[in-house]
């Protein structure tokens, strides 16, 4: 498979070829969960999959996800609808379900988004740009896990998601008399690689794709996303293509195409149940969480 892969792709825009399967170095994130020293192959060892979410034939070609060992650990496909807060939505999850993973929780604790979208431009010295019909405008993931890490998030509980940010953004009282606040204590930026190829076996990452209307409108019918149409691409010739993160959970192959398998954030009838199957050449940008605690506010 390597070989032939290798042949046909040697390179290309993002240098996404098989050389990365075969020369990339040991992972150096990895959690305490190893993977045997023999599984070079970040496909090898595929098992049958006992999750009743990928119980679809949609999802026969996904070899490997974060969840295989640790179901309980999926957290619910969310739906930002036409509001900017995709990077906020997708930071937390990935934190809830790495804490989680880890054993720190026994199940994913949900962690607000609203107090990314309230605050991260002021508490990071960005600016607010393209603001939305919501109130609401995009932030980096570089700035949205260095919040978490400086100052922690609430829980979703004591400050709940609204879809919206009020231009004078209130902590509600029951954060204030909070005690706590999950804090991401390392994150790591990547770009793509064998490693991390490893690393989502066994945790979520956050990935960025350009959202092209053929993104935005893909269903399961469609197996895997190849990127914009032609058409799409004239359209946008001389316009940015605003880009979109996701949760980038599993990898596998189809019909010699690798993928990554993705939970996205507009709702359940997007793909299949909310997952796809994405090139993976058209996902960049990766980060997640190396390391996470609860601690006092």
């Amino acid at each position: 498979m390597c070989t032939q892969l290798h042949q046909n792709s040697d390179s290309d825009d993002n240098g996404k070829s098989c050389w990365f399967l075969l020369m990339a170095k040991p992972n150096p994130f990895m959690s305490k969960r190893k993977l045997s020293d023999a599984d070079d192959d970040p496909f090898a060892g595929a098992k049958k999959r006992k999750i009743s979410i990928f119980s679809s034939s949609f999802f026969k070609n996904v070899t490997h996800t974060c969840y295989d060992d640790s179901p309980h650990t999926i957290t619910p496909v969310q739906d930002q609808d036409l509001a900017s807060s995709c990077a906020a939505l997708n930071a937390t999850a990935v934190v809830s379900e790495k804490h989680c993973l880890d054993g720190k929780s026994e199940f994913p604790i949900p962690l607000s988004s609203q107090e990314i979208v309230d605050h991260v431009h002021e508490k990071m010295n960005l600016a607010r740009e393209e603001i939305d019909g919501f109130g609401m405008s995009g932030a980096s993931m570089k700035a949205t896990f260095e919040y978490m890490k400086r100052y922690g998030v609430y829980t979703d509980k004591v400050y709940p998601y609204m879809g919206k940010r009020s231009p004078i953004p209130v902590i509600p009282d029951t954060a204030l008399e909070a005690t706590e606040k999950l804090y991401v204590r390392r994150f790591s930026l990547m770009d793509f690689s064998r490693s991390l190829l490893h690393i989502i076996r066994e945790q979520p990452v956050v990935g960025l794709v350009d959202g092209y209307p053929s993104f935005v409108k893909y269903k399961h019918r469609d197996g895997i996303y190849k990127g914009p149409t032609v058409y799409e691409l004239q359209m946008f010739r001389d316009k940015k293509v605003k880009p979109h993160c996701v949760q980038v959970v599993g990898i596998g192959v189809e019909e010699g195409e690798l993928f990554f398998l993705v939970k996205n954030t507009h709702g359940e009838t997007w793909g299949c149940s909310g997952y796809g199957k994405i090139s993976m050449k058209l996902i960049r940008h990766f980060t997640f969480p190396n390391e996470t605690e609860f601690a006092g506010v």
